[in-house]
């Protein structure tokens, strides 16, 4: 982001003003907080040895890191100590939302039911770190750069939004965690899927927020306020609609959300890049096109891949290309 001199961008962090730094430390503390949750949650109740991906039939068995469990590669868990998938995913709605301890899980192989009880690995903290060190990156190196455009940039740039939208692109990192350990616990289960559904809806939202407020002599939002509500509201009716026209009841709109829930992103990024395209044609500002550029790049190494490999394979097949 544009700074307005030397003088600012040479800045100490003892001189930026405590309600700037108040605000953001206080933005920050929700990623941090989701990651310590998982952790915790993977230091408490272990792993069984494979990873798993939520899909619309049930959690599916990625890679297996160690055989403990009798389980194959694309088997589907449709159930944990009998509570079915739909009610797993809600489980956090529920008052009473069954036990915790795995007693048995059922899974679904070539249309075969197989029920089991299945075994634990205890999961050390430096273990932990070393399966999930690149979620631990990204999270730093989200929560660094927001902090650092929000803390150096000069008043006129919309840093608080571009800040917003790194913090909760940097939650549903830490919210892909249980999934990677195969967390089977119901309630984080659930945790994880509500928070990676609302966090990417508030990411893209606060995103696409950013772009039309950058650069300021392109700031599209001076005028037409009412576009606000809009970038917040259209991934998530999108998506609720649509969970909503092929469930046949409210136990089946879950699983149709999980498969649905990126269904308004794609259109959000193609308009975000789109936006920027105009920018870059519109401007004369040599620093401006710079950091326009460098905005177009990032979406075809950053979005581009999550569009392509993850969300519209999720959406149209049920099952995405590549992990989270």
């Amino acid at each position: 982001m544009n700074t307005t001199g030397p003088e600012n961008r040479l800045t100490a962090f003892s001189d930026i003003p405590e309600t700037r730094k108040n605000i953001g430390l206080a933005i920050i503390i929700l990623p941090v907080s989701m990651f310590m949750i998982f952790f915790f949650s993977v230091l408490y109740s272990g792993s069984p040895g494979f990873r798993v991906d939520k899909t619309q039939n049930g959690l599916k068995i990625g890679k297996i890191k160690q055989a403990i469990n009798p389980v194959m590669p694309g088997d589907i868990i449709i159930s944990i100590n009998a509570m079915p998938y739909p009610r797993i995913l809600s489980c956090l709605l529920h008052a009473r939302s069954g036990s915790d301890k795995y007693t048995t899980i059922t899974i679904l192989r070539k249309g075969e039911k197989i029920q089991f009880s299945p075994k634990f690995i205890h999961v050390t903290p430096s273990q932990f770190l070393k399966f999930a060190w690149p979620h631990l990156i990204l999270i730093i190196m989200l929560i660094a750069l927001g902090m650092l455009s929000y803390l150096r940039a000069s008043p006129e740039q919309p840093a608080l939004l571009f800040l917003i939208s790194a913090i909760f692109f940097a939650t549903t990192f830490s919210a892909t965690i249980p999934s990677h350990f195969g967390i089977l616990s119901p309630r984080i289960i659930s945790l994880s899927f509500f928070t990676l559904a609302i966090s990417n809806w508030i990411a893209f939202g606060t995103c696409l927020h950013f772009v039309f407020s950058f650069p300021a002599r392109r700031n599209i939002i001076k005028k037409k306020k009412a576009l606000i509500p809009v970038f917040y509201l259209f991934a998530p009716a999108i998506s609720i609609a649509g969970a909503f026209v092929p469930a046949d009841n409210i136990t089946q709109f879950w699983p149709w959300l999980q498969r649905l829930r990126n269904l308004g992103l794609p259109f959000m990024v193609l308009t975000a890049f789109a936006k920027h395209c105009i920018d870059f044609k519109s401007i004369s500002s040599s620093l401006e096109k710079i950091q326009i550029k460098l905005i177009i790049s990032a979406y075809w190494l950053s979005f581009g891949p999550y569009l392509i490999f993850y969300a519209i394979p999720n959406i149209a097949f049920n099952t995405p290309l590549i992990p989270f």
